[in-house]
């Protein structure tokens, strides 16, 4: 081989060990955020991840983390003034309750209910995840 193809066969295989080396860093990166619980790391892009649903900039939240169901219950308050709300409810498919009353968080939190009978989780996921967005009135 000449001294140029050996180069290029360096530098190709090289490459080639660098994009993988990456490729597979990201994929445990994003498996470590899938595979949080707590309510403290890394929150929002686990419950993206879960649910399939962006979540967009927010005030305020309120999360927990219910160990003995393995649920994580989660409400955010969205900054309305740089979220378009009916195209972002629209998109999502989420439905407006009717009163503040029809859901109380607090009431969720502290039941000892199975979780996943109020949500469309299949049976045998890890943990069920319950999405609250407070849209502001």
């Amino acid at each position: 081989m000449t001294k140029t193809v050996k180069i290029i066969t360096i530098t190709l295989a090289s490459a080639i060990v660098l994009c993988g080396l990456f490729v597979l860093g990201f994929r445990g990166f994003t498996h470590l955020i899938y595979s949080q619980r707590g309510c403290e790391w890394a929150n929002i892009d686990n419950i993206e991840l879960h649910t399939h649903i962006d979540i967009p900039k927010i005030k305020g939240c309120d999360c927990e983390y219910k160990k003995e169901l393995n649920t994580k219950i989660a409400r955010f308050d969205i900054d309305r003034s740089k979220v378009d709300m009916e195209r972002y409810i629209r998109i999502n498919n989420f439905k407006k309750l009717l009163s503040p009353d029809e859901v109380q968080l607090n009431e969720l939190i502290k039941s000892k209910s199975n979780v996943g009978e109020l949500s469309k989780e299949k049976p045998g996921r890890l943990c069920s995840t319950i999405l609250l967005v407070n849209f502001g009135l």
